[in-house]
Parts: C-alpha cells; structure tokens; sequence
C-alpha cells in the first residue's frame, strides 16, 4: 500500500528542467518523417505521425496541414479525426475540437486520449455533468490516478460528495493506496462533515511517510473544523518543529514554503509573510509562494 508514497504532498516541478534534448528529438523526428514523406507521399499515415510531433512541438496550423493531406489521401482513418481534435484543444479552438473528438469516438471503440481530452474541454467550459461522463469512461479503460482524480473533481463540482469519495476509494483500492487520492479523499470527507474518517486516513500513513509537514497541517483542519482546537494547535506546532529540523538538515525553499503554511495556521501571519518573500526573491519561478502570498493579501484586504 504505501510503495507510492511520495515525499511531500505536492511536487513542483520547474519546467525548466526538461532537457533541450528533448526537443531536439522531436525535430529530429520530424526530419526523418519528412523523408520517409518524400519517398512515400501517398502513405497518409507518415502525415498523422508528424502532425503528433507538429502538435507537440506547438506547430498547429501544419499539423492541422498535414492532418488535411492525410485525410485527401485516406478519408477512412478514423486517427485523423482524434489526432485533429488534439490539435485544435492544444489550440484553444475548444469547440472544434469537441466536434473532431465527437466524430472519433462515434465512429468506432473508443480511446482514452480522445475521452480525457473531450473531458477537459468540457469541464472548462463547466458542463460538469457531461465532462464526468467522459472521464468515467476513460478511467474504465485505464485506471490512472490522474483520472480518478478528474472524475472525483467532477463529482465535487457537482456536489456530489458521496459519489466523490466512493471514486476515490475505487481509485484507492485499484491503485494499492496512490497517495494524490488518500489526499483527494481526506479532503473531500472533511467537506461532508466525516472530521473523525479524514483523520483515520491521515494517521494510516502519516508514520511511514518521510516528510509529515503538510498532512499534519490537513489533519489540523480537520480537527479545527470538529471543534478540536486544541488537537489542532498541537498537529501545527508539531509541523513547525518537524520542517524547522527538516531546514536546520537541508534547507530548501520548497521546505520554507511548508514553513509559512505552519505559521500561517498558528496565526503568525507576518513571519509567513516574510518567508514567502524570501522564497520569491530566491525563487520567483515557485508559483505555490506566490500564490499563497496573493491569498494572504486577499484575506488581509476583506478585513
């Protein structure tokens, strides 16, 4: 159950990092596409394959070319409908793209991709009802975290605790305990009022997980909206000690920024203030500070 456990609650991962590599793949890719077009102009599946690689690269209007050429060459193939409606979501045309994923998926077995993405499109534009059709579809095809969580927020939007948590225990179980859904699921039992249940599954994993910080603070909620206030000061002192000796170890920002959670919720806005504001001098491409930051303003300036 806990081999998926992750190191901390949310993972920020700075795009930056992605190797240039990477894309150069991709144009090599395409490269070697093009020749394989040059000898064989009439194979209309060369032209799908780089109009993915197009997309990918964010060149749509010639992957939306090269998904014309293959259709004049092959109108039968069905990919060119699905890989047109990827083109045009990545786009923003949203209601094109709705169109080209709908034309896909009624002219034969679906596919996850075409169902996630239609699902997107569709919770965008807040048609919850319809999105989480989708995203139920796709997750019976591939039971991914990622899914169950999507189909979980659709439940939510619509109010539909009950269902919300039941999903995120089948995603639970599917998925030998995916730690993003125990998170989802505490979260979405403290909103139905099961103080006492979000707790329980905070404390099953709570010892075996290297870095406490966050989940103390989750159970610190719960226990303030049960009328524990008491249980809750102790759970956010102990997070403040348990990521104070996490930085006097190896300071990192991400950890400060887990320190200014703690203060927060102990009432010491302004030292979280001023953490924050270091973090971003060091690092403004941490959004989480920033954002948490914003929150503070937004609540300083209601008063």
């Amino acid at each position: 159950m806990l081999k998926h456990l992750a190191p901390c609650v949310v993972a920020i991962v700075s795009l930056s990092a992605i190797p240039a590599a990477a894309h150069e793949g991709v144009s090599a890719e395409i490269v070697a596409l093009d020749i394989k077009i040059q000898k064989h102009p009439k194979d209309a599946s060369l032209y799908i394959e780089r109009a993915a690689l197009y997309r990918r690269e964010g060149k749509f209007v010639v992957a939306l070319d090269d998904l014309a050429a293959a259709h004049k060459l092959d109108p039968t193939r069905r990919e060119i409908a699905l890989e047109r409606g990827l083109t045009l979501a990545a786009k923003g045309d949203s209601k094109e793209a709705e169109a080209a994923l709908g034309v896909y998926l009624a002219s034969g077995p679906p596919s996850v991709k075409a169902l996630e993405a239609r699902g997107k499109i569709r919770e965008k534009a807040k048609r919850f009802a319809e999105a989480r059709s989708d995203y139920a579809a796709a997750v019976v095809l591939k039971p991914d975290p990622e899914l169950f969580l999507a189909r979980g927020r659709m439940d939510e939007a619509l109010g539909h605790w009950d269902a919300a948590v039941r999903g995120y225990e089948e995603g639970l179980r599917v998925l030998s305990g995916a730690i993003v859904l125990r998170l989802a699921l505490v979260r979405a039992e403290g909103k139905r009022g099961h103080y006492d249940r979000a707790i329980a599954l905070i404390d099953e994993v709570l010892p075996a997980l290297p870095v406490k910080t966050e989940w103390l603070l989750l159970r610190a909620q719960q226990h303030a909206a049960a009328g524990r206030a008491e249980h809750a000061r102790k759970d956010r002192e102990e997070a403040l000690r348990e990521v104070d000796a996490r930085l006097s170890r190896r300071p990192t920002d991400l950890a400060r920024i887990s320190r200014a959670k703690a203060l927060l919720a102990l009432g010491r806005k302004q030292e979280a203030i001023t953490e924050l504001q270091g973090v971003m001098a060091r690092s403004p491409k941490l959004e989480e500070a920033r954002t948490l930051l914003d929150e503070i303003n937004k609540i300083t300036n209601r008063k």
